[in-house]
Order: structure tokens, then C-alpha cells, then sequence
């Protein structure tokens, strides 16, 4: 089978795992119960993107080749910002006591999902793209087992099924490790973080902005209209991520074929004009689908939030069309090692999609800030091309 195929379907197994969890806790939540869920799914989102900047990245592109002594130094630093992002979620369930199961169920995920998600990016670098498809499936098939049978005794509530998904990941990285035959090295992790620490800050501050900017949507709707639409645009974001399936599987391919385009001397261009038509179209199928929707099966796919789902898919389906510059720049900027620069172009557009969404939501309630969401993303999407374009062909 083509090693593209066996890639794609790997980053779909892998992205479905979100894309079922989510839609398991918006089926058996209220919106109330969502829009706080979404919230603590929302940090560690950003946290899992913090890590691949920080440990995947630099594979990806090549920063590590030649470097022995930081052998499994990826996944080693994947362990440490895992730790990292577990003991801040068990101080916010010291702090904030009624939501404090729902943490530490969260807690108990970090480690395990950022070295398991790591495990798959170094499975990709060197071209074992069967294996990264059976961890991924693996990492699937136990969640959904797990769940069902979490339902049959009673179990179905947000918490439960937050479990079930960590645990399959918990599988699927012992299986992978065993298949590697190498195990995390923490020190050589601490070495890697050192090695590679002004890369590091400078894609940790790119992810960092990058990420929040686009998880801060749902706090920022329950800000400006209320926490029951927080859960409705929270399960607007579930209902998206279907088109989210093809943009996770196509980032590290692309990543890839960018940077082995930059050092063939042939430059990133070509693999952004790729990037945005295929993106362009998926989004206008995507959307036209969205938009055709029936109840029955926007009911079925977010229980009570349909309501407030329903009367918000136009924007979010423009919202994907204004989508492949703002993906596609930073694949490229980090592809072509301008790391700085992507990161004062994060700093200057860091607050446009939240400042959008604020002033929508306080004028037009849910439907405004959906509308602002969109404005925000076309804006930025023109500010990211220019400034690519002046960096890559100096026009």
C-alpha cells in the first residue's frame, strides 16, 4: 500500500479518537456540562500542539539528524512537557474542587497522549507508516470497546468516556514502544529541549499563540453570550472536525514534503499552492454537507446543542473556506526555518479571531460571533500570505 495512504489513514484513526470523544460528551452532556468540558479539552489541545512544536517539529524538519546522543530524546521531552501540563491541570483541581474529578481525569491523560502522539511523528520520519496506522487504529478500537462498555453499566458521562480515551491511547503506546523496541530516555529528552532551546522557544511561542487564539473561541463565546453557548459553538467545533480529520492528516505529510522541497532548492511555494487547492475544495464540499444537514442527524451527533448549532453552520461554513492560508503559512514558515518571523506574525494576529468573536457575541449574540470568527480568520489569512510572499520571494 502507498506510504501517503497508510500516512493519511494513520492521522485519521488518530484524529477520529478526538472526533468520537468529542462527540460521545456532546451526545450524553448538557450544554452547561459541554461548555466546561470544552474548556479543560481546550488546554490540553493546546498542549498537545505545544509538544509537537517543541519535540515533533524538529524531527519533522530534520533539527535532530546526525545526533546520536539524542536518541529518543523526542519522546523523552515529550514526557517532561506531558508532567508539565499534568501538574498544572492538578492545581486547577485544587483549586476549582467541583470540577476536580474532570481534571484529574485530564491529569492522568497528558503523559500518555504527548509521548503517544510524539511516538507517531518519529513513526513517520522513518518512513514506518504501517506501524503509525496499527497504534492509531489500536488506539480506536480500545476507546470505542471501552466506551461502549462504560455505557452498558451506566457510565456515559463526560468523565467516563475522557477515561476510556486516555486508556485506549495508554494501549496503543505500549504497543507501539514494544513494536520500536526503544523506550523514552528522560535524560536525553532534557538534552534534546537544551540542544534545540532557541528553536524550541521560538515554535513553543508560534504554537502557543497559534493554538490559543483558535481554542480560545468557545471561553470567548461563554464571555460574551453565556456558558450555554459556549456548548453550542463547543459542539459546532465537534461538528467541524470532520474537515479537521483532513488538515491533521495532511500537516506532517506536508511538512515533510516542504522541507525536502526547500533542500532540493525548489522552495515551499509549490507546496502551498497544493495545500490550498485541495483545502479550498475540501472546505466547499465540507460546508455545502454542513449545510445540507438533517436534524435527525445533527441531533444524533450533538444531542441538546443542536438548537443552538443549527442557526450557526453558515459562518462556520465560511469559516473553512477562509481556512487554508491561515493552516498552510506556518507549515511553510517552519518547512523554510523562519521560525522568528512566524512568530511576530502570531504576535501581531494573535488577538484578531478572539477580539472578532468578543464583539460578535456582545452585539449579535452566537450568530454574531460566528460571523466574527470568520471576518477574523479572512483577515488573517491575507496578513499571513503577505508576509509570506515578502519572506520567500522578497515581493
Amino acid at each position: 500500500m502507498p506510504r501517503g495512504i497508510l500516512s493519511v489513514a494513520s492521522q485519521f484513526a488518530n484524529t477520529g479518537t478526538n472526533l468520537v470523544l468529542a462527540i460521545l460528551v456532546a451526545r450524553n452532556s448538557t450544554p452547561a456540562e459541554l461548555g466546561v468540558w470544552g474548556i479543560a479539552y481546550a488546554l490540553i489541545v493546546i498542549g498537545l500542539n505545544v509538544n509537537r512544536s517543541i519535540s515533533s517539529t524538529p524531527v519533522l524538519i530534520g533539527l535532530d539528524e546526525g545526533r546520536e546522543d539524542l536518541r529518543e530524546g523526542a519522546s523523552g521531552s515529550s514526557f517532561i512537557v506531558g508532567t508539565v501540563l499534568a501538574t498544572m491541570f492538578a492545581l486547577l483541581a485544587a483549586i476549582f474542587e467541583q470540577e476536580a474529578a474532570l481534571l484529574i481525569a485530564f491529569a492522568i491523560s497528558c503523559p500518555i497522549l504527548l509521548v503517544q502522539d510524539n511516538l507517531r511523528y518519529e513513526l513517520f520520519k522513518i518512513k514506518r507508516y504501517g506501524t503509525a496506522l496499527g497504534i492509531d487504529v489500536l488506539w480506536l478500537g480500545v476507546q470505542c470497546c471501552l466506551a461502549a462498555a462504560l455505557a452498558v453499566v451506566g457510565l456515559s458521562d463526560y468523565i467516563s468516556m475522557t477515561l476510556a480515551w486516555a486508556a485506549g491511547a495508554l494501549v496503543s503506546l505500549i504497543f507501539g514502544l514494544a513494536l520500536k523496541k526503544a523506550l523514552p530516555s528522560i535524560a536525553n529528552g532534557f538534552r534534546f529541549i537544551i540542544s534545540f532551546r532557541r528553536e524550541g522557544v521560538q515554535l513553543l511561542l508560534d504554537s502557543l499563540l497559534g493554538s490559543a487564539s483558535v481554542n480560545s473561541i468557545a471561553p470567548v463565546v461563554g464571555l460574551s453570550v453565556g456558558v450555554a453557548a459556549a456548548g453550542h459553538f463547543r459542539a459546532g467545533l465537534t461538528i467541524l472536525g470532520g474537515y479537521g480529520l483532513f488538515v491533521s492528516a495532511a500537516v506532517p505529510l506536508m511538512t515533510l514534503r516542504a522541507s525536502n522541497s526547500i533542500r532540493r532548492g525548489e522552495g515551499s511555494q509549490r507546496a502551498l499552492r497544493l495545500w490550498v487547492l485541495v483545502f479550498s475544495a475540501i472546505a466547499s464540499v465540507y460546508g455545502s454537507l454542513l449545510l445540507l444537514l438533517p436534524d435527525s442527524v445533527g441531533k444524533f451527533v450533538s444531542g441538546e446543542s443542536w438548537s443552538g448549532l443549527a442557526i450557526i453552520l453558515l459562518p462556520l461554513s465560511l469559516q473553512l473556506l477562509a481556512r487554508p492560508l491561515y493552516t498552510g503559512v506556518p507549515i511553510m514558515l517552519r518547512a523554510e526555518r523562519e521560525f522568528g518571523l512566524l512568530v511576530k506574525l502570531r504576535i501581531t494576529t494573535s488577538l484578531v479571531n478572539p477580539l472578532s468573536v468578543l464583539i460578535g457575541g456582545l452585539g449579535y449574540g452566537i450568530v454574531g460571533a460566528a460571523y466574527g470568527w470568520f471576518i477574523g480568520t479572512c483577515f488573517c489569512s491575507i496578513v499571513y500570505y503577505m508576509v509570506y510572499r515578502w519572506a520567500v520571494t522578497g515581493k
